[in-house]
């Protein structure tokens, strides 16, 4: 079995949608609505769908968030600084111990309550 959508709920679909692209990797596949819909493709064939929830006064839980593994800390570095280059304005780059493990991350708020983790494993 393998998990192959996610649905997220957003007041701007429109916003979500061109960071998630320009930032992150995906494809916008489709749209519906006034910026009520959005589907998005990763590069690892993940489907994101967006949908407008500005009518409603739904929050996510507190510590939700969605997470992207890179490969190497240097491009987590790298994605933390285009992210400043376009004005958002994501957490410090901190490097932490998750069991044995250290990892160089960072999370980005990307409105209505949901983060965004960027993180890799740091070299043994």
């Amino acid at each position: 079995m393998k998990l192959n959508h996610i649905n997220l709920c957003t007041s701007n679909v429109l916003a979500l949608s061109s960071l998630l692209e320009k930032h992150f990797g995906f494809v916008l596949e489709e749209t519906r609505g006034q910026h009520a819909f959005a589907q998005l493709t990763g590069m690892d064939g993940m489907t994101l769908i967006l949908m407008d929830m500005s009518k409603t006064s739904q929050t996510y839980p507190r510590n939700f968030h969605i997470g992207f593994i890179l490969d190497d800390p240097q491009e987590v570095r790298a994605r933390h600084a285009s992210l400043c280059a376009d004005g958002y304005l994501p957490g410090p780059v901190e490097v932490m111990t998750r069991g044995r493990d250290r990892w160089t991350l960072f999370y980005h708020p990307a409105g209505d309550d949901l983060l965004i983790e960027v993180s890799a494993q740091e070299p043994a």
